[in-house]
């Protein structure tokens, strides 16, 4: 099980996210959807509220499919509430997730950025990441095997 760290800056469109099981991810062109399509069965999906300085989480789920690409831009596929309101699919990739049957995360709710900044995550030339550099990392990435442990322990990961 991989841990994918992400971020929606909408709680409504999280709230649809965990009514209808499905995250998704746009196409921005920054290597987001390369990674999200990376996304395999039993992995945990972190979702983070960008909205806030504070570090608050909306909550979790795990993946239960593949990740998908949703090609068709008719109104049947139009799932969040900004896709509506546009009238487009702006979030065409996509992933099935089960919010409600998964392993307990019984800390995630109670770290803020200090507790986060402990576990000492590096980026890719190898620093220790402050807390703007993690959160622009809690935007669409995988923790690497030698963090995800930390990770798991700080938030209270009980694996079911």
């Amino acid at each position: 099980m991989n841990i994918f760290l992400f971020t929606y800056n909408d709680k409504r469109n999280y709230d649809i996210s965990k009514e209808e099981g499905i995250v998704g991810c746009k196409d921005a062109g920054d290597g987001l959807r390369t990674k999200f399509m990376k996304l395999e069965l039993g992995d945990l999906i972190v979702i983070r509220d960008s909205r806030s300085k504070e570090l608050k989480f909306f909550g979790y789920g795990q993946v239960t499919s593949k990740p998908y690409y949703q090609r068709n831009n008719s109104p049947q596929n139009y799932l969040w509430e900004d896709e509506k309101e546009q009238e487009k699919v702006i979030y065409p990739n996509r992933v099935k997730t089960d919010f409600f049957n998964i392993p307990s995360l019984k800390n995630l709710f109670k770290i803020d950025w200090n507790d986060l900044l402990r576990i000492q995550l590096k980026n890719q030339k190898g620093n220790v990441m402050e807390k703007e550099g993690l959160g622009k990392f809690m935007n669409g990435n995988f923790l690497k095997v030698e963090y995800s442990g930390k990770f798991a322990n700080l938030v209270g990961l009980e694996k079911t």
